[in-house]
């Protein structure tokens, strides 16, 4: 399956037909994505969006291009607006905690990181984000606990990062 390039021109031939489908810019925009072509990606959200200003997944998805560009700035805005119309994401959490982290606001990542795993405590990820922001905040106890529990939800990052901080 993972034909992208195939995948694109279908969705630019369901535009062509209907240029009004939301759902396909959105679709559209994660291929590009995949594809890495971020800036693409954002003009099928930035239209999806248009489409429908309450698409929360739309300004989950860019945000999270801005953040590969390193706009986080608007990457906030986006992620802030996500949760607005979705507080129940632990993804839009766990990307604006990574975006916080980046604009050096730790205690505003530490939030969001906790606040993703009161609404998903299986999401492996966020362990792991969560862990390495307490050591470096000094806590490295607690943190270590966190790479652990990531690694036994089989994140793969979470190895390496146990050899360097905990052992």
């Amino acid at each position: 399956l993972q034909d992208f390039t195939g995948a694109l021109v279908d969705f630019d031939d369901c535009i062509k037909y209907n240029p009004q489908l939301i759902d396909v810019y959105y679709n559209r925009g994660k291929t590009k994505f995949a594809l890495k072509d971020v800036s693409g990606a954002i003009v099928d959200y930035d239209k999806a969006i248009e489409l429908n200003p309450e698409d929360a997944n739309a300004y989950t998805m860019r945000g999270s291009a801005k953040i590969i560009q390193k706009d986080y700035s608007n990457a906030l805005l986006d992620l802030n607006k996500a949760i607005s119309i979705n507080s129940h994401d632990a993804i839009s959490y766990t990307l604006r905690g990574n975006t916080k982290f980046a604009l050096k606001d730790m205690k505003g990542a530490m939030f969001d990181y906790n606040k993703a795993i009161e609404l998903n405590s299986n999401y492996a990820i966020v362990y792991y984000y969560r862990g390495l922001l307490k050591m470096q905040l000094g806590d490295n106890s607690d943190g270590c606990l966190d790479l652990n529990n990531a690694k036994k939800m089989g994140f793969p990052n979470a190895d390496e990062a146990i050899k360097q901080f905990c052992n």
